[in-house]
């Protein structure tokens, strides 16, 4: 049955919004918000007033019309189905309605997308209503993929776009990684490392090694021949293990070291440990800490992340004599399941920084305050299901490796997930959204043509580091044995008849 005339415009809409071939090379969103604002006639941008669930009735008070005319200053909509009635809209949350525009001029408008409660739908008007009315369904399809975020971000990039013509948001990426291909770097002097971690230690731009193990911590410090061990001078902190962490705690441009429930100074040439202690919960298993500002005062604090969810954060008291305050601490889930992994970091979409948790079989994120977001699964960071994971992962995530690197240039931190049987690589967009590559661990891995020269083992370590100055972050592969293998992840351009490194782009 052909669609009616007045509705072709917004079917056309929802027909980019279904899955198609993507451009060789690269992975792209099939509609992105930029594309739905530029189609649509009017654009409304609301709070919701009222909220009656039994009668899937939401109430809409019309802030703005950024684009367009508003027409009223309510909108009402009703959800079709009894399934949609949990819209998840909530009195004082923000509501955006794209109008699509009509098949001819003087017609009025046919059909809507709505965004509410974290979710788009489609919409449809109800004629002859005195105030607009919309009733809302389901968007069939994977419209989620434009953006699947929450309704509060898809308002900044609405501003964004109507204030510069153009977005932080990234809607596409190269899908081929570590192109470079693999080679080896340094043979250490280390078995069985139990952690790697890069960090610019002594200042000289280089990305400087280091390496816990059974007999305790090693510093390799980077230079033009190689990696030398630096571990007398520079580790004084012993044996490493449990919480480590590194980042400017002080402001003075030097990096310091958080090791368990102590942080350990730059002194320039050297690390002193401050006077007071982080305690920290020894008899929980670690899985992630960070010096990142987690109370929004611009100022690093220690964050401690236990695998049976406890958060501790050490407040930073801005002070070398000054003991840090303990936060209360918090759960973030409850779960007997102990996760594989996880990374803390600029992964959200209100400048706070939020861990990425991967459990055997699911990726979620955890917003650090308390007052942030709730829990995202995979469907909510990607807009793909569950089964696109468990397709990327049929054997599960148990034994991953990870680690965060800045994969395209764009000083976004990304995350590589990689097992013995694949690779995945979330690519961040911005906004807490992120493009979902799953052939990340090709170039990693043995198959038809492809040697690859070490193993994933359980002893394997990764970490990222940018090796050519380019911005591009390559992977350093440490195995059993303390051989080093770089994964080089330069893109290259053809230019005048040979391969050139492509050079970090520029600023947004």
């Amino acid at each position: 049955m052909k669609p009616r005339p007045h509705a072709l415009p917004f079917v056309i809409l929802l027909a980019t919004l279904l899955p198609g071939a993507p451009a060789r090379g690269v992975i792209a969103v099939p509609m992105p918000v930029s594309k739905v604002l530029r189609d649509s006639q009017t654009v409304l941008i609301g709070t919701v007033a009222r909220v009656i669930p039994d009668r899937g009735m939401v109430d809409v008070r019309v802030g703005e019309a950024v684009k367009g005319k508003a027409g009223s200053e309510r909108v009402r909509l009703l959800m079709e189905k009894p399934a949609e009635r949990a819209t998840g809209a909530t009195e004082g949350r923000p509501v955006v309605v794209f109008v699509a525009k009509p098949a001819r001029e003087g017609m009025p408008p046919a059909l809507a997308l709505v965004h509410v409660g974290d979710a788009w739908r489609k919409a449809f008007p109800v004629r002859g209503a005195r105030a607009p009315i919309w009733r809302v369904g389901p968007v069939e399809g994977q419209a989620t993929k434009g953006f699947p975020g929450r309704t509060a971000a898809v308002v900044a990039i609405i501003r964004e776009l109507l204030k510069t013509g153009r977005t932080r948001l990234l809607d596409k990426v190269e899908n081929k990684v570590f192109q470079g291909g693999v080679k080896r770097l340094a043979r250490l002097d280390i078995t069985a490392p139990r952690a790697l971690t890069v960090a610019d230690v002594n200042g000289d731009g280089k990305g400087d090694l280091l390496i816990d193990t059974a007999k305790g911590c090693r510093l390799f410090l980077a230079s033009a021949d190689g990696y030398r061990d630096a571990t007398q001078a520079w580790c004084p902190w012993g044996v490493a293990g449990g919480y480590s962490a590194f980042g400017d705690v002080n402001a003075d441009g030097r990096i310091d070291y958080l090791q368990n429930s102590t942080l350990w100074i730059h002194s320039g040439a050297g690390f002193s440990p401050v006077k007071s202690p982080l305690p920290t919960p020894v008899k929980l298993r670690p899985l992630a800490a960070a010096l990142t500002d987690a109370t929004g005062d611009g100022k690093p604090d220690a964050v401690h992340l236990a695998a049976d969810g406890t958060l501790r954060v050490h407040e930073n008291s801005g002070g070398a004599g000054r003991p840090w305050r303990a936060l209360p601490p918090r759960k973030l889930w409850r779960d007997p399941e102990g996760p594989v992994s996880a990374a803390i970091g600029d992964w959200g979409d209100d400048t706070r920084p939020h861990a990425l948790v991967a459990w055997p079989k699911r990726i979620v994120r955890f917003s650090l305050d308390p007052n942030g977001p709730g829990p995202a699964e995979y469907t909510r960071l990607t807009g793909l299901g569950a089964e696109e994971l468990h397709k990327a992962f049929p054997n599960g995530l148990t034994g991953a490796r990870t680690t965060t690197l800045d994969i395209n240039a764009d000083r976004r931190p990304d995350w590589l997930v990689l097992t013995a049987t694949g690779g995945l690589l979330l690519v961040n967009r911005g906004y807490g959204a992120f493009l979902a590559n799953q052939d990340a661990g090709i170039p990693l891995l043995p198959g038809p043509g492809r040697k690859v020269p070490f193993a994933l083992t359980p002893a394997t370590r990764i970490a990222a580091a940018d090796l050519h100055g380019d911005g591009f972050e390559d992977l350093l592969i440490l195995t059993e044995d303390g051989t080093l293998y770089e994964a080089d992840n330069t893109p290259f351009r053809i230019g005048a008849g040979r391969k050139q490194r492509r050079r970090r782009p520029p600023d947004r």
